[in-house]
């Protein structure tokens, strides 16, 4: 994560003399987003997703679920896997911007406080796991779903691991699993606070600078 603030500070840095540079590009960071995505992936796969045996491998998926600036939907501004391909719920979601609706993010969205959820085993009936498209509970078999939440504890999106082993995530390593996706979701709310921002500014005057500068 370090490093990835070091890329973000060189890009800032190169981009002052640029005078191509959008202020939407200057202040904001749609890459840093991804990267924070990717290097929680990376953190899922150099640790548990390595085996002697292929078939042994567990396969991760990471996504940061948020709403859509253009219909006010959930969708997936940044995603990471093992094979660097878009999720397949995205054909979907082209098709459809409700598509999202029935998911673990759309029910945290509902919630007064949101809260972590960690659902075990997609397949056993109590938990009530939605299934977008044919066979998805083949691949997802378990999931954690943490909330990203900005200074007001006001849901920005969630962050969403999940994997192809039934019972990788459980409630009773729930104090872990919050611990390590803090880490990521703090700088994607920094991140996704920054682009906000930027759209609810309009032209309000010059720019004032602050002392000492």
């Amino acid at each position: 994560m370090n490093n990835l603030i070091s890329q973000q500070i060189a890009s800032i840095h190169n981009s002052i003399a640029d005078t191509h540079v959008s202020m939407m590009d200057a202040l904001s960071c749609m890459e840093c987003m991804k990267g924070i995505v990717k290097s929680a992936y990376q953190y899922f796969e150099s640790f548990h997703g390595q085996s002697e045996r292929m078939e042994d491998r567990i396969d991760f998926e990471v996504t940061f679920m948020s709403k859509s600036y253009e219909d006010d939907e959930i969708t997936i501004p940044a995603h990471a896997n093992r094979y660097g391909r878009a999720p397949v719920s995205l054909n979907e979601r082209a098709k459809n911007k409700t598509f999202y609706n029935n998911t673990v993010t759309a029910a945290i969205y509902k919630e007064t406080k949101p809260n972590i959820r960690i659902v075990p085993n997609t397949a056993e009936p109590t938990e009530r796991y939605a299934e977008l498209y044919s066979g998805q509970k083949e691949r997802i078999r378990s999931s954690v779903i943490y909330p990203v939440l900005n200074a007001s504890n006001e849901l920005l999106g969630t962050l969403v691991v999940h994997c192809n082993r039934a019972n990788f995530f459980t409630k009773k390593d729930e104090g872990f699993w919050r611990e390590l996706l803090e880490i990521y979701a703090v700088r994607l709310a920094l991140e996704k606070s920054k682009i906000d921002l930027l759209k609810g500014l309009s032209t309000r005057g010059p720019i004032i600078w602050t002392s000492p500068f």
